[in-house]
């Protein structure tokens, strides 16, 4: 059960890195409007249209906020700009954490500095979280209560991150804790296309925007979001000492 539960964290990490390379976002289609100036088949339900700049590849811009941040005065300005792929970018960090730490006794020193090294990135996106969610959430209620309802998504967030077992708390749990930002990174992924519906609903009907969704985040993205619940599931629902 063991050596199934590692093939799938495995594979899990390769959907994640091949998707990388892949358009995992490109704009491409929106809701049909019965009113838009465009001529729009009565069968259609979704227009096509075409926008520069719509196509993301998560290791492309990767590559260009690296540049950027090395030609550039702005250090941290490009990363923070393509912010909304970093679960793809934390695969870097994940796979030779895993590799070095592969077959060591929980007591191994190399495993307590990996792990302790994976909390010390916790902690970094416990603060980059809220940063984010300072700039993109958009709160369903309004006022302060938006704001109270903004903390709580923040603690949902850590409770993600640090909820875990007793086993799982030590400092060389380093599958956990790669397991627990996998799971973080599962859950943000899916906020982007829920976030791109939010934005249609109300106005189209659910088809047409289910549609239009679809189109814009492809095969690709629901792959590398299948590879982050694969990294996370298995040491969740393993047995434990």
């Amino acid at each position: 059960m063991a050596s199934l539960a590692r093939a799938l964290v495995w594979f899990g990490l390769l959907l994640v890195v091949v998707s990388a390379f892949l358009p995992t976002f490109h704009f491409t289609a929106y809701p049909a409007v019965v009113t838009a100036p465009i001529a729009v088949p009565a069968s259609a339900s979704t227009v096509r249209i075409h926008v520069s700049g719509g196509r993301e590849v998560p290791a492309q811009e990767f590559g260009q906020a690296v540049a950027s941040a090395v030609r550039g005065p702005e250090r941290a300005l490009p990363f923070w700009r393509v912010r909304r792929w970093y679960p793809w970018y934390l695969a870097l960090l994940w796979i030779p954490a895993l590799l070095l730490v592969r077959g060591r006794p929980a007591s191994d020193r190399r495993r307590r500095l990996v792990g302790a090294i994976l909390w010390a990135l916790t902690l970094g996106l416990l603060v980059f979280e809220a940063a984010y969610l300072h700039a993109e959430y958009n709160p369903f209620l309004p006022g302060v209560l938006g704001k109270v309802e903004g903390v709580g998504a923040w603690l949902f967030v850590a409770t993600i991150l640090l909820a875990r077992r007793r086993a799982d708390r030590r400092l060389g749990a380093v599958e956990a804790v790669v397991a627990s930002q996998a799971l973080l990174g599962f859950v943000h992924a899916l906020t982007l296309p829920a976030t791109m519906a939010r934005t249609w609903m109300g106005q189209h009907s659910w088809s047409a925007v289910s549609e239009a969704v679809l189109i814009n985040f492809p095969l690709s993205f629901w792959l590398g979001t299948l590879g982050l619940l694969l990294v996370a599931v298995p040491t969740y629902v393993r047995r434990t000492a």
